[in-house]
């Protein structure tokens, strides 16, 4: 049976941007979603007909990105076999199949699909926006990245799978940065010389302590 058979719908997709008010009311007033929920910074958004209560999540956030694209399943064995197959095929898991506190309840299991993570890469190159580094996995933190210079120089990395440490059981570690694996253990991303790494730093803020405006 294939994994694309235990999945039987689409719950929600929850999203963020900066904008909230203006886009808490394209989706109400002219898309036709219906809130269910919400306060200043988060709207549930429901749509006619979905068993769900809500499809949309809309969130307040400084930058434009999705948060979240939750499936429905029959049932928690379909969950369950489900994960299983995410784990066989090497897919990291954000936490295991358990009964979920978030609005909407039900039982799940959440992932991050890295080849999200290299779909976003290829985008911004087709765009043309110019890549400082990688794609790469750190040792550190063991996450995959990729370094981009936004439209104003600013450096922004495309990240994902960061590895979560137990307070209790987790030990601090010396890397050695001259050791390239541990910048980057694929070894995939190309070499840190002095030219990225002037690209990399941004000037001095000069507003960085001066209160804004509102």
């Amino acid at each position: 049976m294939s994994s694309s058979s235990l999945i039987t719908h689409l719950r929600h997709i929850d999203i963020a941007m900066p904008d909230f008010a203006e886009q808490r009311r394209f989706y109400t007033e002219l898309w036709g979603l219906t809130e269910t929920a919400g306060d200043t910074r988060v709207s549930f958004l429901a749509a006619e007909g979905s068993p769900e209560q809500y499809v949309v999540r809309l969130r307040e956030d400084a930058r434009k990105r999705t948060g979240l694209i939750a499936f429905g399943a029959a049932g928690a064995d379909d969950v369950d076999a489900l994960a299983a197959r995410l784990t066989a095929g090497g897919v990291r898991l954000v936490h295991e199949p358990k009964p979920l506190d978030a609005r909407g309840g039900g039982y799940g299991v959440r992932f991050f699909d890295i080849d999200e993570f290299m779909r976003g890469t290829g985008r911004m190159r087709r765009l043309g926006i110019e890549r400082l580094w990688g794609p790469g996995r750190h040792r550190a933190g063991d996450n995959a990245l990729s370094y981009f210079l936004d439209r104003a120089g600013n450096t922004v990395e495309y990240t994902t799978e960061l590895e979560v440490l137990d307070e209790d059981t987790g030990h601090p570690h010396l890397y050695d940065l001259r050791d390239p694996a541990n910048a980057d253990q694929w070894g995939t991303a190309n070499e840190r010389d002095e030219f990225i790494a002037a690209k990399s730093h941004n000037h001095p803020d000069p507003g960085l302590f001066d209160a804004p405006p509102m």
